[in-house]
């Protein structure tokens, strides 16, 4: 009896470890779109800008890649329509006026916070995901 419950152990055993080992049941990786990639990256840039901001210093060198966000391929090719492209190329022009102020902290401030609400604009009709953590984003202005 003792030996039957030991070789039954011992199977029991190296079944788990052989169905341990075994790779092709493994979950593929999510792999995101070149659309993702980049508005990941903008959020990081965008949140350094925030930080730098905050402790009333200012944004030497904004994001400026930007405009992929009209050419890079998205998780779902059918978001891509009129109102995204007229949103993107708003988000766009906001970026680079955002981008021209180089000499004034309020005025980068104000800059800054028109371009996230405009990242806000858009999310709020396409991926809304994200948008709790782009609102963190918004910069106090100090009056």
């Amino acid at each position: 009896m003792k030996t039957r419950l030991k070789i039954i152990l011992v199977l029991t055993v190296l079944g788990f470890v052989i169905s341990c080992g075994n790779k092709k049941n493994k979950p593929e990786m999510y792999e995101p779109s070149e659309l993702a990639s980049t508005m990941k990256q903008m959020l990081k840039d965008y949140e350094s800008a925030k930080n730098r901001l905050d402790e009333g210093q200012l944004i030497l060198s904004p994001v400026d890649y930007h405009k992929k966000i009209l050419t890079a391929e998205p998780t779902d090719s059918s978001d891509i329509n009129d109102l995204y492209m007229s949103l993107g190329q708003t988000f766009i022009d906001q970026a680079d006026r955002y981008a021209a102020v180089k000499d004034s902290l309020p005025h980068q401030v104000a800059m800054h916070n028109l371009t996230i609400k405009a990242c806000i604009n858009c999310h709020e009709h396409f991926c809304g995901g994200p948008i709790t953590a782009i609102k963190k984003l918004f910069v106090v202005e100090n009056l």
